[in-house]
């Protein structure tokens, strides 16, 4: 697809936003447009001139339907043309940080600033805020590393992939999937099925999704909002990676879906072990204890909650391989350099772009 087959769909200080009905994948639109804009050199390269411009830069793509939507390890996102929400986003680093382990706060701080919306979403929509934070927002967490929950069940997804850049900033895709409202026998379907690896949620479970010609607006709206509450955390995040990285580990601590339940943790090699989460390091790692008793911390893998206790699920093993992709190096202090409220953590970001602290 080229450029000229985006519509243009609003321009504020901070977002760019593009349109498109039908695409196959909106990460690999936006890849293809960072890269045709690096290959034009300094004539065609005014996305990358706009991410240079300021550290909350943001380019918006938001796609009414997907037909190969990505997801982790090779994983297929289902979406649903009157029923979901496929947008991404372009945003850029300092290429200085590329090593740093910072950049393993990345994909949470897209779940973070997603969260945070939906919170405000559903709060408008709710009578009595009070009732509603008590009730819908404790239901909406995060689970490492990627996916969105609701109730349980699996509300949206993140995909995040770097960019390779030639200059003093690197553009980072950040790629959502959020399920708005599906028939609740067609969710339990696919997922008998086998068709979805996870059991689906939706967000009409907690608020009212308008339908028909209503739902377009909605979805823009809804993206342009997650782009603002992105753009003002990606500020921060630039100015201050490390004091932003520990505000984001107190986020996701208190958002983990995954706190104190027992998983299953299949590595890259294919081996899967049981075991307990213990928490969230400081770099952004799971920490598990395994069923042999030792506790190790998780940077890769897929992680999947189950009901059993300390026995491993059939077919998975008690101890670890010796590339079970298990990591004991020690978190480093560096994430703490700058740890003031008022660095680290751009609050929450309304519909309307504001920020409050």
């Amino acid at each position: 697809m080229m450029r000229q087959e985006l519509s243009a769909l609003f321009c504020e200080d901070h977002i760019r936003s593009f349109h498109v009905e039908q695409v196959d994948s909106t990460n690999d639109l936006a890849y293809s447009l960072i890269s045709q804009d690096q290959r034009e050199g300094e004539e065609g390269n005014d996305l990358l001139e706009f991410l240079e411009d300021s550290p909350k830069n943001t380019i918006m793509i938001l796609a009414d339907r997907q037909s190969r939507g990505k997801g982790r390890n090779g994983h297929t996102w289902l979406s649903d043309e009157d029923g979901s929400l496929t947008v991404s986003y372009i945003v850029s680093v300092p290429s200085s940080l590329l090593q740093d382990q910072a950049m393993n706060w990345l994909t949470p701080l897209a779940g973070v600033a997603t969260v945070q919306v939906l919170e405000e979403f559903v709060a408008d929509k709710q009578e009595n805020q009070k009732d509603c934070k008590g009730e819908a927002f404790d239901r909406l967490q995060l689970k490492w590393p990627n996916d969105i929950m609701l109730r349980g069940g699996k509300l949206g997804g993140i995909l995040s992939q770097l960019v390779p850049a030639r200059g003093g900033r690197c553009p980072l895709i950040i790629g959502i999937g959020l399920n708005l409202s599906m028939p609740d026998k067609l969710l339990e379907d696919l997922f008998e099925l086998g068709a979805l690896a996870t059991r689906p949620a939706c967000l009409d479970w907690l608020m009212e999704i308008p339908q028909g010609s209503d739902l377009p607006a909605f979805r823009q709206t809804l993206a342009l909002a997650i782009g603002r509450s992105l753009s003002a955390w990606m500020g921060v995040f630039n100015a201050h990676p490390h004091g932003t990285s520990r505000s984001l580990h107190a986020h996701l601590e208190r958002m983990n879906f995954l706190a104190d339940r027992y998983v299953t943790v299949t590595f890259p090699t294919g081996i899967s072990l049981a075991g307990k989460v213990k928490g969230i390091e400081p770099d952004a790692c799971l920490t598990v204890e395994f069923s042999d008793g030792r506790t190790r911390r998780i940077s890769v893998g897929d992680v999947t909650a189950i009901r059993t206790g300390w026995s491993a699920l059939p077919g998975t093993s008690s101890a670890p391989g010796p590339d079970g992709g298990l990591t004991a190096s020690a978190a480093g202090n560096n994430l703490f350099n700058h740890s003031t409220k008022s660095d680290s953590d751009p609050g929450r970001t309304g519909k309307q772009g504001k920020e409050s602290r």
